[in-house]
């Protein structure tokens, strides 16, 4: 490479880093809401998870929710994001789930442009016709038509269980593909000796229970996984950042080494003119 090539590269390289050290930032900025929308997903749902398993274990109206998988037909639930450039985030969910998936009795209810991509790409069975997005704000994602679909499905016997995957926050540095089953409800921990008051018609309750619930689940997994994806995405652009740096170091030294070199040659040239 000539002087010019070099500097433009080199050009070309800084600009790069900085485009990565901005999205570094700004995935830091939504790190931090990230965080609190975590926390307090994760508060709900392990108080509603205990009142909820405590009612379900004592209505035999919950019985076709809390009784165990009659066969062996799945739905996945497959929490991704709408957008890449995040490390390993998206690999972990895949290979996780291709662990479990049966491509020809299972299907997928992908949450995210990354998923549904990647469901229809593979060909496995998609319940969906159209893309649900997982954008960063969750508190706008609608809870209640999935969850409503969800339980419509499972009643009509469509499948015999329903798991989540998901990306589960760990900490900063880590995160972990994790998959739970979310129907049927697992109630086994739950003492039978004991007694509820309940005010409303139980039929009427339960139907509302089973929804908040499934949303609390989906709440909390799209809590972990948007926190998951942030933390992945700022350490991603960070290595990309001081790789960016680390080119351009050594671009320079290239450059001036074959600046030198030029300049040398030049010298020489003008040394064996005047001789001559």
């Amino acid at each position: 490479m000539n002087l010019k090539e070099i500097k433009g590269r080199i050009k070309a390289v800084r600009k790069t880093g900085n485009i990565t050290k901005a999205m570094e930032s700004i995935a830091l900025s939504k790190l931090k809401g990230a965080t609190t929308v975590f926390e307090n997903a994760t508060h709900y749902d392990q108080q509603f998870k205990h009142v909820f398993k405590h009612f379900a274990s004592h209505n035999e109206d919950a019985s076709i929710f809390t009784e165990l998988p009659r066969g062996n037909k799945k739905l996945y639930i497959m929490i991704t994001s709408d957008r890449g450039l995040a490390g390993p985030y998206h690999n972990h969910v895949f290979k996780r789930i291709e662990q479990d998936l049966n491509p020809k009795t299972d299907y997928i209810l992908p949450i995210g442009k990354k998923g549904f991509q990647y469901v229809n790409k593979r060909g496995y069975q998609n319940i969906l016709n159209d893309i649900v997005l997982n954008r960063d704000n969750i508190k706008t994602f609608d809870y209640n038509r999935l969850a409503t679909l969800i339980i419509e499905l499972f009643e009509e016997n469509a499948f015999d269980s329903v798991w989540l995957v998901y990306n589960k926050h760990e900490s900063i540095s880590m995160h972990e593909a994790s998959i739970e089953m979310i129907l049927p409800v697992d109630v086994s921990d739950i003492p039978q000796n004991e007694t509820h008051i309940i005010e409303t018609e139980d039929a009427s309750i339960m139907m509302k229970l089973m929804i908040n619930y499934v949303q609390s689940m989906l709440l909390q997994g799209l809590a972990n996984a948007k926190l998951s994806e942030h933390a992945s995405r700022m350490i991603a652009m960070k290595n990309a950042s001081d790789n960016a740096k680390d080119i351009a170091s050594k671009l320079e030294i290239v450059y001036h080494r074959a600046r030198q070199q030029s300049i040398t040659s030049e010298l020489i040239d003008v040394i064996n003119g005047s001789n001559v």
